[in-house]
């Protein structure tokens, strides 16, 4: 996602297609069960994809989501001085806000994750 944001932010069109390319079989603990905890593993990695979905042609409803995802795994990894330094501007402000509550979510992570 991070790559096709980039792109897409630079002011390119792109076309998704929602057309299946292959069907499989579900697995069990694979990466719909155990993917939070592994985007957890590299904070780093997740604080750029989320990111990633701070520009003005995504919908209001996205960015405010994954601001606050940006938050919440800055606050679970402790890399808050990073994320604030590296918050885009005009998002500073709304990490603030969401401060208090994605303290409450980094601290339910904390519980369930490690």
């Amino acid at each position: 996602a991070v790559v096709w944001n980039a792109i897409a932010s630079d002011g390119y069109l792109l076309a998704y297609i929602a057309k299946g390319i292959y069907v499989c079989e579900y697995l069990e603990g694979g990466l719909s069960k155990s993917g939070k905890g592994l985007r957890l593993k590299n904070p780093l990695g997740t604080l750029k994809h989320a990111s990633s979905f701070w520009y003005e042609k995504i919908a209001l409803k996205i960015r405010i989501k994954y601001l606050l995802y940006y938050t919440a795994v800055s606050i679970y990894s402790n890399n808050i001085r990073y994320a604030v330094s590296h918050c885009k501007k005009g998002y500073k402000i709304g990490y603030i806000f969401s401060f208090i509550p994605c303290s409450l979510l980094a601290c339910y992570w904390r519980v369930k994750y490690k």
